[in-house]
């Protein structure tokens, strides 16, 4: 793939000039590029359009090919990303198409690590974002037969217990009180035995 075609891609993502159908008319038209990178960040099209581009065009990229866990320089997928920009409408979009959010980036931290920090140190943000994340979503690309039972789920997503609760402790006491205060109010009975269960642990 030339550095010529990569570049056009990115270029495309961003024109100011061309409308949605266009964009997206193109991107079918290029597929072979759909997963290109760019330096230096590592990043392909699909994270550009996260944090760039309407909704439309990112599905039409998804629809397209385009690989929805892709990891930039800083291990950071699509999904974390959007998360990061606190938007809910393209976290639900690259979920519906597969976006894991197990998978951690350089730092260490998965997407549900990442909501977790966002909504502790940002309360007041909408709630619907952390629920979207932490709750059971299940994929466009997921055929019938590999389909896991509801309560097999929470295992293979959320982290290991022992990660969970040192992550819990270490963000519960990084809070001020009024943080602390705030979320004392709105947790949940299962949300807080958990907070309680963690915060015992040696």
């Amino acid at each position: 793939m030339s550095q010529q075609s990569t570049k056009n891609l990115f270029d495309l993502l961003s024109s100011p000039i061309l409308s949605t159908d266009a964009i997206c008319d193109l991107i079918e038209k290029n597929k072979e590029t759909i997963n290109c990178r760019n330096k230096p960040d590592n990043s392909t099209p699909l994270h550009k359009a996260v944090l760039n581009s309407t909704i439309p065009v990112i599905e039409c990229l998804l629809r397209n090919g385009a690989d929805v866990n892709a990891a930039d320089a800083g291990g950071f997928t699509p999904l974390q990303l959007a998360i990061t920009c606190v938007d809910y409408e393209k976290a639900e979009l690259l979920l519906k198409y597969g976006a894991d959010r197990t998978i951690s980036n350089k730092s260490g931290c998965n997407s549900y690590m990442m909501v977790e920090n966002l909504f502790m140190h940002k309360p007041t943000l909408p709630r619907r974002l952390y629920d979207l994340i932490t709750k059971q979503t299940t994929s466009t690309k997921t055929q019938p037969s590999q389909q896991v039972p509801s309560q097999q789920q929470p295992s293979q997503e959320r982290l290991q217990t022992q990660e969970r609760s040192s992550f819990l402790k270490k963000m519960w006491q990084s809070l001020s009180k009024e943080q602390a205060d705030y979320h004392l109010k709105i947790m949940t009975t299962d949300e807080f035995n958990e907070l309680r269960t963690a915060l015992q642990q040696q």
